[in-house]
């Protein structure tokens, strides 16, 4: 189990590290990236302090990953919260609520068990070995399932970042009836 954890682990950890924001280049012109519209000023520092201002002079914050992640870290599911998925939310702050609320559980039982002194010596010490297991499986999912919660709530931060240049189209489906023969034309065209 503790071998899981941290393969785990190290795999979250090489995942936000490839996240990293990579500075726009604005000198050379690359025929794949579409063009700022025309009423948007894009305004560049540093991932907390970016903003992107129109020509109304209206401002919008974009969200900061590193930002989602502290949230994320401090209750479970602010950071979904920030990024403003309310489903995730549910599901981050209802998992882990679980997961703590039944490892405080076990923790009393373990307890209970421990201090239980109508129960015979062996019993006792088994069901406090099981109980202390079962806790200590809790947390060490818990802590898997905050770890989960922050890479998610970074990434989700990290993507909802519109600089207004959008992605490359690699390709295109395109789907046409035809008439004449009663059918369907798909056509797939990929640029490279």
């Amino acid at each position: 189990m503790r071998r899981f954890f941290l393969f785990g682990l190290l795999v979250g950890l090489a995942a936000v590290a490839s996240a990293q924001v990579t500075p726009l280049d604005t000198t050379a012109s690359d025929s794949l990236q579409a063009k700022p519209k025309p009423d948007t000023v894009i305004v560049q520092g540093t991932d907390t302090t970016s903003r992107v201002a129109d020509t109304l002079g209206k401002k919008s914050n974009l969200r900061s990953p590193s930002g989602a992640l502290l949230r994320s870290l401090a209750v479970p599911g602010w950071g979904q919260i920030y990024n403003k998925k309310y489903f995730k939310t549910v599901i981050v702050a209802g998992g882990q609520g679980v997961l703590l609320g039944t490892a405080i559980v076990e923790w009393k039982r373990a307890t209970d068990a421990k201090n239980d002194a109508s129960l015979p010596l062996a019993t006792r010490l088994e069901d406090y070995r099981l109980h202390t297991n079962n806790r200590n499986m809790l947390l060490w999912l818990y802590a898997a399932a905050a770890v989960v919660s922050m890479l998610d709530a970074y990434v989700d931060a990290h993507l909802s970042q519109d600089t207004g240049i959008g992605v490359p189209k690699i390709g295109e489906i395109i789907i046409t009836p035809s008439y004449e023969k009663k059918n369907l034309i798909l056509k797939l065209r990929l640029n490279f």
